[in-house]
């Protein structure tokens, strides 16, 4: 039995994975010291250049998805992007007591982000989706 999503299921859907992005690159903008600072304790190379960059995209991106504009490129780009923060910052393994638990709540909630930008490339572009699954 193949789910037919709801025209209406389907803009929530993306509103609110664009909205998680765009509101998290807004709010890393005003802790943007902070992430900076830790960037360079990770020996992240040009830091402040990666943190601005990395706000763009998922800004931007959301943006798009929330707009239904070039939707598999924008879902794809910031899969890419939230696995890799995620394993970057919240790390929750490497901690201890209540901020292993605090990380590991943000990792979580972030990888259920990307099985919902997953789900919106195999919903946009099917064939893209089952290629990249095939290679």
């Amino acid at each position: 039995m193949k789910f037919v999503m709801s025209l209406e299921l389907n803009l929530l859907a993306k509103m609110l994975i664009g909205f998680f992005f765009v509101y998290y690159g807004f709010s890393n903008c005003l802790q943007r010291k902070i992430i900076i600072d830790i960037m360079r304790q990770k020996k992240i190379p040009c830091a402040s250049w990666v943190f601005y960059l990395g706000v763009i995209t998922q800004t931007i991106c959301g943006m798009l998805i929330m707009l239904n504009q070039f939707l598999d490129i924008s879902a794809s780009i910031l899969i890419i992007f939230d696995i890799a923060a995620v394993f970057i910052f919240h790390r929750f393994w490497t901690f201890e007591g209540e901020i292993r638990r605090l990380n590991q709540i943000i990792f979580v909630s972030n990888l259920s982000v990307v099985i919902g930008a997953l789900i919106l490339v195999a919903d946009s572009n099917p064939l893209l989706f089952i290629i990249g699954l095939i290679s």
